[in-house]
């Protein structure tokens, strides 16, 4: 007996501490440590989509550079290098070595497994592979995932919940608590990609249109380069780029707030080894050339190289502060692997949500009272117990929710109603049966323990039946469905506890201290068996 009230104190108190336990950031006991979902709290609802074939498109163009650098920094002579989106290939010309004869059998054990290779003379044409491209397309939602929470992460919103939609490219995000729209949408639609590449040397700086920028070329785009707009509203004025990407958010191992010269702000930036190498190279070959610095695709600024430079510099440009913390948050967690599209948004206000809070505790007292008052009314003194049993339950209900970390909502709130009946159902069953063998002329005693033995199978097939709905509710459900399955799987397990082991060390307590000829479990009113 002693054991039994043992665990049962154990839990409670650890349930309590939990659930009452001095947050980190304030000494207080009083406030439970429960988060609030988006539909109780208020905050901001968006439903994102990964571009998928941006991604890929993305992955082609940047391994058309990779592939060309690796192979001349390993004894062979490339040409040039070029891609087709539309083809998903890259080509490679003029491809020759004086150490590797068999050139073809050197690049399929290189880039086999991700690319069909093939030889036509001395140009290479390396298509995507089916594998890789179903790989390319689901790391590109993961990615997304990950580098969305990173910055959601340093905006400071509490416990954002951030998943993926099952077998989707679909990105959920609820903000609990955030307000500023405008600031979430640039946060997590602009990719944040960092590129370096040399503007091209005889096209006019800064010209105001892209038709005056194209005009000494006949108004086409020359080979091997790109137009880039500015960051201005208007995207003038246009800047011809070359194609090749010298450096990428990848290079940086440090970014950070900075101010330039003049006081103003400014990003400062560090680069790792490998990217530090590169500039260094760079700007040693191309003095007197513009370096133009590119966000999401946007000319920040095009400075001049001077001289050779090292690993470390600012980006200065016309920026706030505001937007050099957004440009550091963006960069710092890295670039997004393809766009990301905004398909849902709502605005949750705090009056809604405290409205929805409201109504969801009164709902949840009415239906405990009332289960309380059955109970009482029906089963006498075995009611009452039922009741411990019951707060017990919600006791240890909101104690696992808080170590969770679970986030309560609308629909967790309707799970947890749920719950409470669900909590006395099995008190129900066992009752009954104890009813059954007092009428058959059983002692208490004997009653007591053959109904509960006799409904503990019940018990359990009607509970885990539950538990495997719930569960799979959880697995395939998204946002509010999760909620709803989350509370319903912890009422469940603390329902077996309570109704099965607590209410049974009641009644054993009960029995041992007063030995009764009779058991209150009958309705009041009604006389005892």
């Amino acid at each position: 007996m002693r054991f039994r009230w043992t665990v049962i104190a154990l839990a409670v108190l650890v349930s309590l501490f939990v659930l009452f336990k001095p947050a980190d950031d304030e000494d207080s006991w009083k406030t439970p440590n429960i988060t609030l979902g988006l539909d109780l709290r208020g905050g901001i609802f968006m439903q994102l989509e990964v571009d998928t074939v941006d991604a890929l498109h993305q992955f082609i163009e940047e391994q058309a550079g990779s592939i060309k650098t690796s192979l001349q920094g390993d004894e062979f002579t490339v040409a040039g290098s070029d891609f087709d989106i539309e083809k998903e290939q890259v080509t490679l010309t003029g491809v020759t070595s004086s150490t590797k004869p068999e050139v073809l059998s050197e690049l399929n054990d290189r880039y086999g497994n991700d690319w069909i290779v093939k030889q036509e003379g001395s140009d290479f044409t390396f298509k995507v592979r089916d594998r890789k491209r179903s790989q390319v397309m689901d790391d590109a939602v993961s990615q997304a995932v990950y580098k969305i929470q990173n910055r959601i992460g340093e905006l400071g919103v509490t416990e954002p919940v951030i998943t993926r939609a099952l077998n989707s490219n679909r990105i959920i995000l609820e903000l609990a608590g955030a307000d500023d729209v405008e600031r979430v949408q640039k946060i997590v639609k602009e990719p944040g990609k960092l590129e370096w590449r040399l503007v091209h040397p005889n096209s006019p700086i800064g010209a105001p249109s892209e038709a005056e920028l194209l005009r000494p070329y006949g108004g086409t785009v020359p080979a091997g380069t790109k137009v880039f707009p500015t960051t201005a509203p208007n995207g003038s004025p246009s800047y011809l780029l070359l194609q090749e990407v010298k450096l990428t958010s990848r290079h940086i191992l440090d970014v950070h707030p900075s101010r330039d010269d003049r006081g103003l702000p400014a990003v400062g930036v560090t680069l790792n080894r490998e990217g530090g190498k590169i500039f260094e190279n760079t700007t040693k070959d191309n003095v007197g050339q513009f370096l133009a610095i590119v966000l999401d695709k946007k000319v920040l600024s095009y400075p001049r190289i001077e001289s050779m430079l090292s690993d470390r510099f600012i980006i200065r440009g016309q920026f706030t502060q505001q937007e050099v913390v957004d440009m550091v948050i963006k960069i710092k967690s890295g670039s997004l692997p393809a766009e990301v599209r905004i398909l849902e948004e709502r605005v949750i206000g705090p009056t809604l949500g405290r409205d929805a809070r409201n109504q969801g505790a009164i709902s949840a007292a009415i239906g405990l009272v009332l289960v309380i008052f059955f109970m009482m009314f029906w089963y006498s003194r075995a009611g009452v117990y039922s009741v411990l049993a019951l707060v017990l339950n919600l006791i240890l209900i909101l104690g696992i929710l808080a170590g969770l970390g679970a986030v309560l909502t609308l629909p967790g709130i309707a799970g947890f109603i749920l719950t409470i009946g669900m909590a006395v159902d099995a008190n129900v069953l066992v009752f009954e049966r104890i009813r059954e063998e007092l009428k058959k002329g059983q002692i208490p005693k004997q009653a007591v323990a053959i109904g509960f033995k006799t409904a503990f199978i019940t018990i359990m097939d009607a509970n885990i039946t539950t538990f495997i709905a719930a569960f799979c509710l959880l697995l395939m459900g998204e946002g509010p469905i999760k909620g709803f399955a989350v509370m319903l799987m912890i009422g469940i397990v603390c329902s077996i506890f309570t109704a099965v082991f607590c209410s049974h060390t009641f009644f054993l307590s009960y029995l041992a201290r007063k030995q009764p000829d009779t058991l209150g479990i009958w309705p009041i009113g009604r006389q005892n068996v």
